[in-house]
């Protein structure tokens, strides 16, 4: 796969060790805060090597998102290396920075489709939202009212309109 970073690499950690420049003050918040020795998983099996993986991935995201302003973002990440916790951390940067109450993520298949929604259903044990404090101060009741939508074949489409996160399977939104 071609690595298309590449030429942004200097520049990127100029920004990073500058402090974000650039970027909204609530944006420079959240990175901050992400960054900070005090962020706290709640989780037995926290790896703080993992967790400096996934924070370099958000920050490349929002990087690519604000300051080289592509929207359109191809991400490649080795099995176990993270994927939800990037996530959920994108998606609580997007509500919080960006006031976005809509994310539609496409898998390739249920079963990966079944583990995610363990992870971003509300009423789960492993809510990334609790596992994981990305939303804090003003922000941490917008974890409660995020719902989700799970796209099923022949079920009403209804609830993507009220559904925060909806989860779906590639094949769904191709044409037969």
């Amino acid at each position: 796969m071609h690595y298309s970073f590449k030429p942004h690499e200097e520049n990127f950690k100029d920004w990073a060790k500058l402090g974000f420049v650039g970027m909204p003050e609530i944006g420079i918040a959240f990175l901050k805060h992400l960054s900070s020795p005090h962020f706290n998983p709640k989780m037995e099996l926290f790896s703080e090597k993992q967790w400096k993986m996934q924070l370099e991935a958000i920050l490349r995201c929002v990087y690519c998102f604000e300051i080289l302003r592509e929207k359109d973002l191809l991400t490649n990440i080795v099995t176990g290396g993270g994927k939800t916790t990037i996530i959920g951390a994108m998606i609580a940067y997007m509500i919080t920075v960006h006031d976005q109450r809509k994310f539609l993520i496409l898998v390739p298949n249920t079963i990966v489709r079944e583990r995610l929604v363990d992870d971003f259903d509300p009423n789960s044990e492993t809510y990334i939202y609790d596992t994981f404090p990305f939303l804090t101060n003003s922000y941490e009741s917008l974890k409660d009212r995020i719902s989700l939508h799970i796209m099923k074949p022949s079920e009403s489409a209804a609830g993507i309109r009220s559904g925060t996160i909806i989860f779906g399977n590639i094949h769904q939104i191709y044409e037969r």
